[in-house]
């Protein structure tokens, strides 16, 4: 034999060797798992007499675990998983609050542990141990949106430690730290192209889901209480005209939480329909459409107004950024997309049409009048506290004491006031509502260029995100929001994922650059 046979022969034994090792430890590791079933079904039966959140965590990390292991063993990606399983989980909500103390309508009851902070967290994880094998550092957010967001910290720190519900503030604070560590992992671990992508269509995915729950809910009753979820949809019906109907609540426990989870995240499916929908594949053209279908159609059935009218205002804003993203040759067919996308809209609203209008010009009962007194009651707390304010999660313990108003509104509607905007600057000062809009503002100006990206799919998801951030926000003026609470998580979600765009656009500029720079340098060396 030659030494040329020899060398490929002995070069293929080792390979040989491996591949027999692996077949041999495949029963070894199916007996593995087999046996990591029944002792942690073990123990889940001894679980099941716990609340049913930790019955449920529990269930979740059994499946969790047990996914993993047979995942990794197939040699499968894990990061794709956890992302979509991050964006899912903001379609329900499934957490367990340790010290839990039950004061107030609007305050963390305790110490949060979210599905949602446990996948960032796993993200993070991966993304670390990724950086570490390839000896990678990056800056993940600009230097002003982390000395602004510190600073925000900052004003709310010295805001409880001066405030009057101390503990419950604390809870506040690590809640705030939650929600910027979701976004964080947002930012880090979606900023590549297929990432984005991944996202949107998980995106269109739990609306989709969360949308026929809504639809299963309204016609059938079904999914009303599903506590396994850890979301128990509270019962409201809603008079209109002569009868009552259900304001479908999805996984939300309440319709008006649904409507502002749909309208925040339907603008992320509308865009990339408007200006990417010719390049998605057929299965996913259907996702898109069957998502931002059963999404408007549960946001009809959530039968909530302040929603209703900042879908409204979101569409034209969208309407608007989606022309000016689009290509000076492409604004054509764009006309004729943002007519079929009304069309649409129309379409799934004319059946429920004689509903809607009743809705919207029925006497309420006071519910809209109401919000001006507690607004008055909080423009008062705000006054005679402009500095700190009364303390995260303070509002409820001092309000009454401001309660001028001629009808004593506090007597018969004894809850916070519903503007999120006027709720932290009560709590936590003008310095803190003036860092929060900055915050905003830095990340939407990090945005910006990214609607004159040469990829059309970067310029579609951005017109989404920041759609969507606008309609989170205008949602937030008709509803509560203490700084600290679970709501949050969505907007440094947001954040995170714009600033993950950017940096996408940002990395394949420099890669044309240098790919640029290699062509002309070969080009002079020939």
């Amino acid at each position: 034999m030659s030494r040329i046979g020899q060398s490929i022969k002995a070069g293929h034994q080792p390979l040989l060797t491996r591949n027999s090792e692996r077949r041999s430890q495949r029963p070894l590791a199916a007996a593995a798992c087999l046996g990591g079933a029944v002792v942690l079904g073990a123990v889940l039966a001894l679980t099941t007499t716990l609340p049913t959140s930790w019955l449920a965590l529990t269930c979740l990390a059994i499946c969790g675990l047990l996914g993993l292991v047979v995942w990794h063993w197939a040699k499968l990606p894990l990061v794709p998983v956890l992302r979509f399983a991050l964006v899912f989980s903001f379609s329900f909500r499934l957490e367990i609050n340790f010290f839990v103390i039950e004061k107030f309508h609007e305050a963390p009851p305790g110490i949060n542990l979210s599905l949602v902070m446990i996948l960032a967290l796993l993200l993070l994880a991966a993304k670390f141990a990724d950086n570490r094998v390839s000896r990678r550092s990056e800056r993940i957010f600009p230097l002003s949106y982390t000395l602004v967001f510190w600073s925000l910290f900052t004003c709310c720190a010295i805001s409880v430690a001066y405030g009057i519900e101390q503990m419950l503030g604390f809870y506040a604070l690590l809640g705030l730290l939650t929600a910027a560590l979701i976004g964080y992992a947002a930012a880090a671990c979606f900023a590549d192209r297929q990432a984005l992508r991944e996202a949107a269509l998980a995106v269109a995915v739990s609306v989709g889901v969360s949308g026929l729950i809504g639809l299963l809910q309204y016609f059938f009753d079904v999914g009303t209480n599903w506590k396994i979820l850890g979301a128990i949809a509270a019962d409201e019906v809603q008079k209109i005209g002569g009868g009552e109907v259900s304001r479908v609540a999805g996984l939300q426990t309440m319709a008006n939480a649904f409507a502002w989870y749909l309208v925040t995240f339907l603008p992320v499916i509308i865009a990339p329909v408007l200006l990417f929908f010719r390049n998605f594949r057929l299965l996913e053209k259907l996702i898109m459409l069957g998502g931002a279908g059963l999404g408007m159609i549960a946001l009809i059935l959530t039968f909530a107004r302040g929603s209703w009218l900042s879908f409204v205002v979101a569409m034209l804003l969208l309407a608007a950024l989606a022309y000016k993203a689009t290509a000076q040759a492409e604004r054509a067919e764009f006309r004729w997309k943002l007519g079929s996308v009304c069309a649409l809209v129309i379409f799934l609203a004319l059946p429920f049409g004689p509903m809607i209008y009743t809705r919207l010009t029925e006497d309420d009962r006071g519910a809209a009048e109401s919000r001006i007194p507690l607004a008055q009651i909080a423009l008062n707390i705000i006054k005679d506290n402009p500095l700190f304010g009364v303390g995260l999660s303070g509002y409820e313990s001092v309000h009454r004491r401001y309660d001028d108003t001629p009808e004593k509104i506090l007597d018969d509607f004894d809850w916070p006031v519903h503007n999120i905007f006027l709720h932290v600057t009560a709590e936590a000062g003008l310095p803190a509502i003036f860092l929060f809009l900055l915050l905003t503002a830095i990340i939407c100006h990090q945005a910006w260029p990214v609607l004159r990206s040469p990829d059309p799919f970067q310029r579609a998801i951005m017109v989404g995100l920041l759609v969507g951030l606008f309609a989170f926000i205008f949602t937030g003026m008709k509803e509560l929001g203490s700084l600290g609470s679970s709501l949050y998580r969505i907007y440094f979600f947001f954040l995170g994922l714009m600033m993950a765009v950017r940096r996408c656009m940002d990395k394949e500029s420099d890669l044309r650059r240098a790919e640029s720079g290699v062509g002309e340098g070969g080009a002079v060396n020939g």
